[in-house]
């Protein structure tokens, strides 16, 4: 085949133009990032909510309530209220707590099932009691008192058995939320406590189970 050169001449023009879009989509594809995962934006929106737990930045010394904001219940109760908007949050919340691995964050964590979580957390916090660190431990007592499922008082009666007084403590406070006999009969037991702190805490918890309210000062 013989090659003129108009056609050698459109075949530069063609090979040209295509090392000139390749250049640009090599440019402008740099820039573009690939979209996030529906997945990766709920994280991030769980993690975000998280950071703004009124426990969380009281202890971390915040010195004033937010704006529009008078009271502590009133700023837990639209926090609360804010988690339980976010779609997912409960399941987001396992997933994040069976990768983290820090104290703290746990805590945290364990905190926030207490205000959001349900039927679906029981199970895991249970494991947690048993299992964590005290701090955790604690924390996983208070969110299943919290939540008031039965299922967790056999777990709860176990462990008044825990060596750390905060986590015997929480447990009192736990039974008296839930209730029941079983809740009572442990409570009974934590009365003889060797801490003198959980005996007073298990006498104001079963006030608090047989009567519906916590003794006053």
């Amino acid at each position: 085949m013989i090659m003129t050169k108009t056609s050698s001449l459109g075949l530069k023009g063609v090979v040209g133009a295509g090392l000139w879009l390749g250049a640009a989509l090599v440019v402008f594809g740099a820039g573009c990032q690939p979209s996030e995962s529906p997945q990766m934006a709920a994280k991030k929106q769980i993690e975000a909510w998280l950071e703004r737990m009124p426990s969380w930045r009281i202890l971390h010394n915040v010195p004033k309530l937010p704006e529009g904001v008078s009271s502590i219940d009133e700023w837990t109760n639209k926090w609360v209220a804010e988690g339980n908007a976010i779609e997912g949050v409960e399941e987001g919340l396992l997933a994040l707590l069976a990768e983290e691995k820090g104290e703290w964050r746990r805590s945290i964590i364990v905190k926030a099932l207490g205000f959001v979580g349900g039927k679906g957390s029981v199970a895991t916090l249970i494991r947690v009691l048993g299992t964590d660190r005290p701090l955790v431990q604690r924390d996983a007592a208070e969110a299943l008192g919290k939540i008031g499922d039965v299922e967790a008082v056999e777990a709860l009666g176990k462990a008044l058995n825990t060596p750390d007084d905060d986590v015997r403590v929480a447990c009192c406070g736990a039974l008296a939320e839930i209730g029941g006999k079983k809740a009572e009969s442990f409570l009974e037991k934590a009365l003889h406590d060797e801490s003198e702190y959980v005996r007073d805490v298990a006498k104001s918890s079963l006030t608090r189970l047989r009567t519906g309210s916590w003794p006053g000062p």
